[in-house]
């Protein structure tokens, strides 16, 4: 990744330095370099560097069976190349690069929310009994279950306040920087950071049932989803390239 970071920081600086020379250097367009413009050397760089570094990759991946939406965009930079269009190449290589760049940290930052969300949901809770507390895993936690959370503790499950008066930080459901008060009839949401004040609560959800576990597989899901909604597009653009070359 850090290679195809580079291609597209490589392809946007000559891009722009080939506008420069073009429309903004006087007698720029009236030199000539090896047969080459000098306001075109810039992308020719960006091709020579970034492009064929891309068309190996994909060439790589077409010799392993693998045909996706990149190697049609790798047919079009040499199309560009054959075409003598540097400016259109060295877009699709920006393109190309800038599009996976985006993707990984795209992926990054879904998967790094996941994480702490899933960092939210404490592994244990303390049970109400008539002994006293008793820690037990949060799977273990039924519906109707009082539940002692201490103070500055986490949520362990959704549920009503039955015992105690405090608050608890729930910017993480609702966006708001303030914290929420609790009173007896108050409900509460799993993941939520109590307080200075022990809080007792009834719970009215399974944690793998609550808003918290709720919201967590929805992220997955759409996780998922982007991934086989590209794995598509590659199918159907690979099934297009192929009657595309047999009716040539």
């Amino acid at each position: 990744m850090i290679t195809e970071r580079k291609i597209a920081a490589l392809s946007l600086c000559c891009i722009f330095l080939h506008l420069i020379l073009r429309f903004f250097i006087e007698g720029a367009s009236s030199h000539i370099f090896l047969g080459i413009k000098i306001f075109d050397l810039p992308l020719w760089v960006s091709i020579g560097v970034g492009g064929v570094s891309l068309i190996v990759g994909l060439l790589k991946n077409f010799f392993k069976g693998v045909f996706n939406t990149d190697l049609l965009a790798g047919i079009s930079i040499i199309t560009a190349i054959i075409l003598n269009e540097p400016l259109a190449a060295s877009i699709i290589v920006l393109m190309l690069s800038g599009g996976a760049v985006l993707e990984y940290y795209a992926t990054k930052q879904a998967s790094r929310n996941l994480e702490l969300l899933s960092k939210k949901m404490p592994n244990f809770a303390y049970l109400k009994t008539d002994k006293g507390l008793e820690q037990i895993p949060i799977d273990q936690i039924k519906i109707g279950d009082l539940v002692e959370i201490l103070p500055q503790e986490t949520c362990p499950a959704d549920g009503v306040v039955v015992v105690g008066y405090g608050d608890m930080d729930e910017s993480f459901m609702t966006g708001e920087p303030y914290r929420a008060s609790k009173a007896p009839g108050s409900t509460v949401v799993s993941g939520s950071l109590n307080g200075e004040v022990a809080l007792t609560i009834q719970v009215l959800k399974e944690p793998k049932y609550s808003r918290l576990a709720k919201i967590i597989n929805i992220m997955q899901e759409k996780t998922q989803e982007r991934m086989q909604i590209r794995k598509m597009a590659d199918l159907l653009g690979a099934h297009f390239q192929s009657k595309k070359n047999k009716n040539i």
